[in-house]
């Protein structure tokens, strides 16, 4: 997993005069953002598995107790969720595979049967600079937006 972390401390000049609730909602809105460029390149970097050939096995219908997993599962479950922040100053997303998709994890760093094959940290140094561009975009837009409503 990666994970984003952006500190308010440089914008505390400007929200010193917003309400803690608008300053919330600017500083998790504005993460999202960036969070969610990554999350959108990681997506288009994710391995999909090729269909298997067989016509013995339906991916759509899997038996009792099972999960179906068919080409571009660990795709589809790559998201951008917010954690909970322990110190308070500032807003923390995770981005990655979720739940039956761990196994893009697996893939990630390797294992003593696999080798490794990153997808994720490629996504995330690729779109890192335009990610906090986002982030400090959606900073001030929302900064202006909340002043004008003042």
């Amino acid at each position: 997993m990666i994970d984003i972390r952006v500190d308010k401390r440089a914008l505390e000049r400007k929200l010193r005069d917003l309400p803690r609730r608008v300053e919330r909602k600017i500083v998790n809105g504005a993460t999202r953002k960036g969070a969610n460029v990554i999350a959108r390149e990681m997506r288009k970097r994710a391995p999909v598995r090729a269909a298997s050939g067989n016509p013995g096995i339906d991916l759509k219908f899997a038996g009792e107790g099972e999960f179906p997993r068919g080409p571009g599962f660990l795709k589809k479950n790559i998201r951008a969720r917010k954690v909970k922040d322990r110190r308070n100053n500032g807003a923390t997303y995770r981005v990655g595979p979720r739940g039956y998709a761990f196994y893009g994890l697996i893939l990630e760093g390797g294992s003593r049967y696999i080798t490794a094959r990153p997808w994720m940290r490629p996504a995330f140094d690729a779109k890192a600079n335009e990610a906090a561009e986002a982030v400090i975009d959606a900073f001030w837009d929302g900064i202006e937006k909340e002043l004008e409503k003042l």
